[in-house]
């Protein structure tokens, strides 16, 4: 790792991976990380009842439709440029 025996060049690479294996296992980081107090919070169950359905439209049907458009606007596109040499081809 890190020599060109063609030109005995020895390149830093070593030094560098074990640079950045000591920086990813830095003891202090792993134990701020397990100090780390995470608090859960619960959803408003009444405003999940009453934006049920909004969201459940919002996340199926509006990605489908922007597809939808997308491939409408790409066939259109796609059917001007094509138009005029297909009719010279026939012609």
């Amino acid at each position: 790792m890190g020599m060109n025996p063609f030109t005995k060049y020895k390149y830093a690479n070593g030094e560098f991976v074990m640079n950045a294996v000591e920086y990813l296992v830095d003891n202090s980081g792993i134990l701020e990380t397990r100090a780390k107090d995470l608090t859960l919070r619960l959803l408003d169950k009444k405003k999940l009842e009453d934006e049920r359905s909004k969201w459940q439209i919002i996340n199926i049907a509006l990605p489908l439709l922007l597809v939808i458009l997308f491939g409408a606007v790409y066939q259109f596109i796609r059917r001007r440029k094509y138009q005029g040499k297909t009719q010279n081809l026939q012609g």
